[in-house]
């Protein structure tokens, strides 16, 4: 290199500003680029990966790397990490490498690492037989878990650590080749990566990476509380009414068929009535339904515009007098976080009955205040962004028991699409309270299915013996921000329009490579 070039690279260093935030030496390390310690020692010749992370997490792209080799008196080697985090470099010669991570013109961690002619001694990464996390699903509170990592390898394992995006741990041998260690889940819902990594005792110290295990970390559940007594209580539409023991309903002014009485925070005690024909101020009730609040399940793998509406059709039993039923609802990241190992085999089997099946949201739905035989029916709404529902070919609602056994299976009773939010809500009327899954599956197209008009060809899963016809599609030229509502006869399936909204384009940033 001439002298020219030697001046351009401290000026450069100068100039460039490191992507490192209010970052410290301690919270830097340099690691290998699967997230290991680094080797004793590196082949020249080869590229060599290394990966920077800030409080273990990878810093993402732009972070200033320097390479020196000799590290003392080398000309300098300027690299940018890449958006993993990751910074690269070849040596084309034998010597000590140095490797420095500079936050500004400050370095802020730094390491050296021998490039040899040739690997001698021990090059075999450890072998690692299991990874285990219990618990497995965890609350988004800061909560912990134990990670337990069994691993061996012919020098030995000098070290064992683990990473869940919150700090790396290093874990304690236990004994019979296994290592343990306490971590914190991180803070936000989300299914999280844990990165194992095994370094042996060699001088080479090899290592190797496991990262098939992941933490599920889920929000608060939604307690759902309201009280009523429909004794003398004002409806929405100006009446006062009340129930009595008979079923009957007794307004201060002529009924309506349905009545809505307001109980505060969003909850709705609606009325269905059979009105008197010869005094409309009477009538028996022919159902009662708590309307309750829809949930979001922000950070988990519900999308942005998902959400779970679920209201508690009521048995005549808790019509009259004073009720505070309690509905808990809890947004799960995938079926396992509620279910054993044993019970998640038997709900997997009954999913993957369907072809292609894709889960779009899982909920745990629980009952207090009142008893189970107290509810008649749970109508539950789930509302999908259209991306989803358009890529699938038929929705069902799964509901499955503690111990993973299916329940119930149901297609929606109607679906409505909203042109404004992008969305469609799928209706559905379940029995008992346990934990739901709504599930997308796509026929195939290896064998032909003939029947009515609407879906098309393919093989259809159980359940489907013809091939369902639409009983009504969105009439074109509707006005935008319009629900449109597909509803089928009873006891038919359901299919899409024929002609479906199109789906929304996934916007692509300027200079990624699209995948």
């Amino acid at each position: 290199m001439n002298r020219i070039h030697k001046l351009a690279i401290p000026v450069l260093l100068l100039m460039m500003c490191a992507a490192l935030s209010g970052a410290s030496a301690q919270s830097i390390a340099i690691e290998t680029g699967d997230g290991g310690s680094l080797p004793g020692s590196i082949p020249v010749g080869e590229t060599f990966t290394v990966l920077i992370t800030e409080d273990g997490s990878p810093v993402g792209a732009g972070t200033n790397v320097i390479f020196r080799l000799p590290h003392d008196t080398g000309d300098p080697t300027l690299v940018q990490t890449d958006d993993d985090g990751k910074a690269r470099y070849k040596p084309l010669i034998t010597g000590t490498l140095g490797i420095r991570v500079l936050d500004g013109t400050v370095t802020v961690a730094e390491e050296t690492v021998n490039v040899v002619s040739e690997v001698t001694g021990d090059t075999t990464a450890p072998t690692i037989r299991s990874v285990t996390l219990n618990p497995a699903t965890v609350n988004a509170t800061g909560e912990t878990f134990t990670v337990t990592v069994n691993t061996t390898d012919a020098s030995g394992i000098a070290s064992v650590t683990a990473n869940a995006t919150t700090g790396t741990v290093t874990l304690t041998s236990t004994g019979d080749d296994e290592w343990a260690g306490t971590l914190t889940a991180p803070g936000t819902a989300g299914v999280y990566t844990v990165t194992v990594v095994a370094t042996d005792a060699s001088s080479n110290a090899n290592n190797a990476t496991d990262t098939s295990k992941q933490i599920s970390v889920i929000p608060p559940s939604k307690e759902q509380e309201t009280s009523y007594d429909v004794n003398n209580t004002a409806t929405e539409d100006g009446n006062t009414v009340t129930i009595s023991d008979n079923d009957t309903i007794t307004g201060t002014s002529p009924l309506n068929d349905t009545v809505s009485i307001d109980l505060g925070g969003d909850y709705n005690l609606v009325i269905e009535i059979n009105v008197n024909s010869t005094d409309n101020t009477t009538g028996t009730v022919a159902s009662v339904t708590l309307d309750t609040p829809a949930v979001t399940a922000s950070g988990t793998t519900w999308e942005q515009n998902e959400s779970a509406d679920i209201d508690l059709n009521l048995n005549d039993s808790i019509w009259t007098g004073s009720n505070t039923p309690k509905l808990i609802i809890q947004p799960l990241n995938n079926i396992e976080d509620k279910l054993s190992d044993d019970a998640l085999e038997n709900a997997t089997s009954a999913i993957l009955e369907l072809h292609g099946a894709t889960t779009a949201m899982v909920v745990q739905a629980t009952l207090s205040g009142i008893d189970e035989s107290d509810v008649k029916s749970l109508p539950i709404e789930m509302t999908v962004d259209a991306d989803w529902y358009n890529s699938q070919d038929k929705v069902y609602l799964f509901k499955f028991d503690e111990n993973g056994v299916e329940k119930q299976r149901q297609l929606p009773n109607s679906v409505s699409h909203n042109e404004t939010s992008g969305t469609y809500t799928l209706s559905f009327e379940m029995n008992g309270f346990s934990i739901f899954a709504l599930v997308g599956t796509k026929t195939t197209t290896t064998t032909s299915h003939h029947g009515g008009g609407g879906g098309g060809s393919g093989t259809y899963p159980p359940g489907w013996d013809t091939t369902p016809a639409v009983t009504a599609t969105a009439a074109h030229g509707a006005t935008p921000g319009a629900t449109h509502k597909v509803t089928p006869p009873a006891g038919e399936a359901v299919t899409k329009p024929t002609t479906k909204p199109a789906a929304a384009e996934k916007a692509t940033p300027a200079g990624a490579e699209e995948t």
